[in-house]
């Protein structure tokens, strides 16, 4: 009995308990406003993991949504300057 009821628990909630996170509500605020910006967005949605439920306008519908629980992820593209190379140079974190 003390072997089988740990052996138990491991199968139930191994298979019951999933850490996986999907559609994550997510809020954007889409500042490049290009072609490029759009396919982040798609592909991001499309894997799953983020779930669009709002695009915004200003910085401050991102807080009001946070703040509100209408969102719990918020993704911002700054805008990108004419003059910057998009292929081969290193993304920027902020």
């Amino acid at each position: 009995m003390g072997f089988l009821m740990p052996v138990l628990l491991l199968l139930i909630f191994g298979y019951a308990i999933s850490l996986d996170v999907n559609d994550i509500a997510t809020i954007v605020l889409d500042l490049d406003r290009s072609s490029l910006s759009r396919e982040l967005v798609t592909d991001l949605t499309a894997s799953g993991y983020f779930k669009v439920v709002r695009h915004a306008e200003h910085h401050r519908e991102i807080g009001d949504a946070l703040d509100a629980g209408a969102a719990r992820v918020a993704l911002t593209i700054p805008p990108v300057s004419p003059g910057t190379s998009t292929r081969g140079g290193r993304p920027h974190s902020r």
